[in-house]
């Protein structure tokens, strides 16, 4: 993918909208041109084909009624009309648990598009450590989650329980009597998160109790995610596990 700029052929910038050949990048105040994109008062970007005048482009973000704080928009497409790269905040498929965080995303408008470039994106988590990683459920202590951010961020913490599962298609299930005879694999099940908000750059340590929110966890196996955030962009997910005993 390639932003567009000066030295590309075909690009003019016009008004709020990015023209590259047959293909025009827009950001509309009101996304109803097409059932599912954009939205019915939310910010939105699409693609129009100005010689088909065919549309194209991401799914809704947020909720409807959300227009301050959710929706697409930074509308910015490749030099030859096939990649859409824009940012967006709110809840839909593609955003999933971590809707609250203002993200990049890259929107395939025909053919196929590279993974953008590591580096001058999102910040960077590093050197991710939870000690202990086995601990009692009631635990007063509890852990310390330990990493480094290359630059100050949001960091959103999000838990995960591990249950056994049978493999179906390209799924994990929960066990039941019509899957029995399926390849085991490891069901993770959505618990909650946690966030903590503009840490300083260089090596973080929150204190993690076994709970999320008045939630407290049972003993068990889990997985721990973080990734951070910032008004550029948000870094990868960091996975990590741990364990909490009866005793």
């Amino acid at each position: 993918m390639t932003a567009p700029d000066a030295a590309a052929g075909g690009i003019g910038r016009l008004g709020r909208y990015l023209l590259v050949g047959s293909e025009k990048a827009l950001r509309i105040p009101v996304g109803v041109l097409i059932s599912g994109l954009g939205g019915s008062d939310r910010p939105a970007v699409m693609v129009r084909n100005v010689k088909t005048a065919k549309l194209s482009g991401p799914p809704a973000f947020g909720e409807v009624g959300s227009l301050a704080s959710t929706g697409s928009l930074a509308p910015s497409i490749s030099s030859n009309g096939s990649c859409l790269a824009f940012v967006a905040k709110g809840y839909n498929k593609v955003s999933g648990y971590f809707n609250d965080l203002q993200s990049g995303y890259l929107f395939v408008v025909r053919g196929s598009c590279a993974r953008p470039p590591s580096g001058g994106g999102g910040p960077t988590v590093s050197a991710a450590k939870i000690t202990p990683a086995v601990f009692p459920f009631r635990s007063r202590k509890g852990a310390r989650i330990r990493f480094r951010l290359d630059r100050k961020a949001t960091v959103t913490f999000l838990i995960e329980r591990k249950a056994p599962g049978r493999k179906v298609g390209d799924k994990c299930r929960l066990p039941r009597p019509w899957n029995s005879g399926k390849p085991k694999c490891t069901k993770l099940i959505y618990i909650g998160r946690f966030t903590r908000k503009n840490l300083p750059a260089g090596t973080n340590v929150v204190r993690f109790k076994g709970q999320v929110g008045k939630k407290k966890l049972g003993p068990g196996s889990y997985r721990l995610r973080l990734r951070a955030a910032d008004q550029i962009g948000n870094s990868r997910f960091v996975p990590l596990s741990f364990r909490l005993t009866r005793r």
